[in-house]
């Protein structure tokens, strides 16, 4: 037991930074229409609603059963989460032989704490985004890890275990489920291309795979679901809109992770004969310090903010041609430095390593979503781990470098501390208001004010869009109408045949605009400071309304409606 302690003690310490951030985070979003929907409802219940939600809504059968029951459970659910965190890491730097060193460990960690806000967002600090996306991640993780273990020695219960483990971690998500799928099937093929032998333990993996996939993506709600996803695009559309900011947000949205990877790249070439590549490392550590430099100081400096607004513009655009030449040199770089510092035994597991982190993230051009990244980052993760192994330091270095990377932690958990408390005031706030409205409540006084959280914590914790699911997980009236206090106040959007009027609850001076659709095309525009539009909608006619409306500070705030008539 000592041993266990002295070796992975490490393990323990995050384990409990990730409980603690389990514990702070507030239900919002997914989080209130999973739970509210099944909060009164029994384990054996919620497997009868993951069928029919197979069926009827997406093919992801593993993805609803755990969302519906750690969404319940709240307790559970954030053990739960910080046990998975934990092993995620484990298995990933077990994966490159270096579970039991400290330096690389607090590495890890630290790329995993800093992430970019959208992917902290939706991976870390949101319920449903977790248990869909990390649960899989170390599903797929623990089967890369024994499909490239080298142990001859397995047993028909073997075989039926990385089988069944392989179709479970299918049953998530459509974009984790190709990537391992890819890697299984590509294992298996170099593997007998090497020993003209079919890998038996490889094979039930892919078989494994293979199966998951017919059950997710044969399902009829994955048919319906995405049948209607891209409804008015064609898919050069869709991945001509996507694709720079798929790209922006797997390299320069990483910005600090790609600082410290270039760093590590230049003390790796040091004595080698590769200058081009040196240089390129020299001058890619050089941009992203500026950048980040001055993205850290644009809030606290109008000169700094100034001159970062134009760099910007130039290199840090994600729509820029130039900008993207860099995010691409970024990208190819990665493969070339596998291929140039890797071991021989060791460069097959990179580069599949990176191409299973490319198949991860390629649906990403057809639905983006942070979320999606999961993959890509730990392949990233593990892959920067593995070159920094690759370092000859001495000691002495060692112990530096060390207390360096730990300040570097100390400095994001007190930004992971400042938003979980916000995040925790804003929760009690909205209790004791929620409170006080229900021991007031009256059918005219029916109008819930909310404050809203800070764009940083987490995704869809101020949409009216979860205004039933809020209703029903607080145990409010169906008739409550809750407006978030976000500097407008809105009420609602009447909308009747003779045209549009917005209710805001209070007073400054707005500006308008109105945009009307028909059949999908903009037959009406108009920019007013009245909240009454007034238009004649034709009867039996689909319409799609929109409206931007500015308030004097310059925040602007969008909304739209589908109306269709009979007479």
């Amino acid at each position: 037991m000592k041993k266990i302690l002295k070796d992975y003690y490490m393990y323990i310490v995050i384990f409990l930074i990730f409980l603690f951030i389990g514990l702070f985070v507030p239900a919002g979003g997914d989080d209130w229409e999973i739970s509210s929907w099944y909060r009164n409802e029994g384990f054996l219940r919620l497997i009868c609603n993951a069928i029919y939600m197979w069926k009827s809504f997406n093919g992801r059968i593993l993805n609803n059963l755990f969302d519906m029951f750690l969404g319940k459970y709240e307790i559970l659910w954030a053990f739960s989460s910080a046990l998975v965190h934990t092993l995620t890491i484990f298995i990933s730097l077990k994966i490159i032989k270096q579970e039991k060193n400290k330096n690389i460990i607090l590495l890890f960690l630290l790329f995993v704490l800093s992430v970019s806000v959208g992917i902290r967002r939706e991976i870390q600090l949101h319920k449903v985004g977790n248990i869909s996306y990390s649960i899989p991640t170390l599903l797929i993780f623990y089967v890369i890890y024994s499909l490239l273990n080298k142990n001859k020695d397995y047993s028909k219960k073997d075989y039926y275990c990385i089988g069944l483990l392989s179709m479970c971690s299918c049953l998530w998500i459509e974009n984790l489920t190709m990537a391992i799928s890819f890697f299984s099937g590509s294992l298996l093929l170099l593997d007998y291309c090497k020993t003209k032998k079919i890998n038996k333990y490889k094979l039930f993996s892919l078989l494994g795979c293979i199966l998951g996939c017919i059950i997710l993506f044969s399902s009829p709600g994955f048919l319906n679901r995405y049948n209607t996803t891209t409804e008015g695009y064609t898919t050069i559309e869709i991945i001509k809109n996507n694709f720079p900011y798929v790209l922006y947000s797997i390299t320069l949205e990483l910005g600090f992770i790609y600082l410290i990877y270039s760093f590590v790249c230049i003390k790796l070439l040091k004595n080698k004969k590769y200058l081009i590549l040196k240089l390129y490392y020299i001058l890619l550590f050089t941009y992203l310090l500026i950048t980040n430099l001055m993205f850290s100081y644009a809030g606290h400096s109008p000169l700094v903010s100034r001159y970062y607004g134009s760099i910007s513009r130039y290199f840090v655009n994600y729509k820029g041609i130039l900008t993207m030449l860099i995010e691409l040199s970024m990208l190819a770089s990665i493969i070339i430095i596998i291929n140039v510092i890797a071991k021989k035994e060791d460069k097959k597991m990179l580069n599949l390593f990176y191409f299973f982190a490319v198949v991860s993230v390629a649906p990403m051009v057809l639905s983006p979503g942070h979320r999606n990244l999961i993959l890509v980052i730990y392949s990233l993760f593990l892959i920067i781990s593995y070159l920094y192994s690759k370092l000859d330091i001495r000691k002495e270095k060692e112990k530096y470098i060390k207390y360096a990377i730990i300040l570097a932690l100390l400095f994001r958990l007190e930004n992971y501390h400042y938003v979980l408390h916000n995040a925790h005031k804003v929760e009690l706030e909205r209790l004791r208001i929620m409170t006080n409205f229900k021991n007031n409540y009256s059918e005219e006084n029916n109008d819930l004010i909310l404050p809203v959280y800070d764009d940083e914590i987490m995704q869809n914790l101020n949409s009216n869009y979860y205004d039933v699911a809020f209703k029903k997980y607080y145990f409010l009236d169906e008739n409550t109408n809750i407006i978030y206090k976000d500097g407008f106040m809105f009420k609602k959007l009447n909308v009747n045949k003779n045209g549009i009027e917005v209710l805001l609850l209070e007073d400054d001076t707005f500006k308008y605009k109105y945009s009307i659709y028909k059949d999908n095309k903009l037959v009406y525009e108009n920019n007013s400071l009245d909240n009454k539009l007034n238009y004649d909608f034709d009867s039996k006619t689909n319409y799609k309304v929109k409206i931007e409306i500015e308030n004097s500070i310059g925040k602007v705030m969008k909304k739209e409606v589908d109306i269709y008539y009979e007479d």
